[in-house]
């Protein structure tokens, strides 16, 4: 909440997004690994092959945007690409992908033991929610600006979500690290974007 809806005493700009955001987050991956590590319930056997799974799907996932690029254009990324804003970025986009997906093991192990569905769907709605750019809701006037925020914004992260947090739920938070990490990598540090 603090990350997308940052109060003014927190300091704007830079120091808010590279300093306090990765503090917040390192904070929330010190506490949660503190508080213990829920067993994930896919078998430990298995974990390797979730892992790969969850590669896959991250490539399949670069590919279809890829796919929408070819048929829609490439836009230029909008992030800089010299080392120092390299650097800044990975701390930025890791830490808050670790904490995210550290804390969503957590909660999806622990809340799952007798009803994973309803587990996955409650915790994936979380963090959508989390993750939705709340600035955003507030400028939707017309049913047409309605509609392409849901199909833009709010029906991708839920998909992305409900991967992300059955692959937690099986695997803990590597599978999801490994999916959202490489999806997030592209996002970032690639210098053309689909532009869809």
């Amino acid at each position: 909440m603090l990350t997308n809806n940052p109060p003014d005493y927190l300091g704007g700009g830079f120091f808010q997004s590279y300093v306090i955001q990765p503090l917040l987050w390192s904070m929330i991956i010190y506490f949660v690994w503190l508080l213990s590590r829920a067993r994930a319930l896919g078998k430990l056997r298995l974990h390797r092959l979730l892992n790969w799974l969850a590669l896959v799907c991250a490539g399949f996932y670069i590919l279809f945007m890829i796919i929408g690029g070819l048929l829609n254009g490439f836009g230029k990324s909008p992030y800089s690409f010299t080392p120092l804003w390299i650097l800044n970025n990975i701390i930025f986009v890791g830490t808050s992908l670790a904490g995210m997906e550290i804390s969503r093991a957590f909660l999806i192990n622990r809340m799952s033991r007798h009803r994973a569905g309803l587990s996955i769907v409650l915790i994936s709605l979380f963090f959508t929610a989390l993750n939705l750019p709340l600035g955003k809701i507030s400028v939707l006037h017309t049913s047409p600006d309605i509609v392409q925020y849901i199909g833009n914004d709010v029906l991708p992260a839920i998909s992305e979500n409900v991967l992300a947090s059955y692959f937690a739920l099986l695997g803990g938070p590597v599978p999801a690290l490994l999916y959202r990490g490489v999806i997030q990598a592209f996002q970032w540090f690639s210098p053309f974007l689909p532009d869809l």
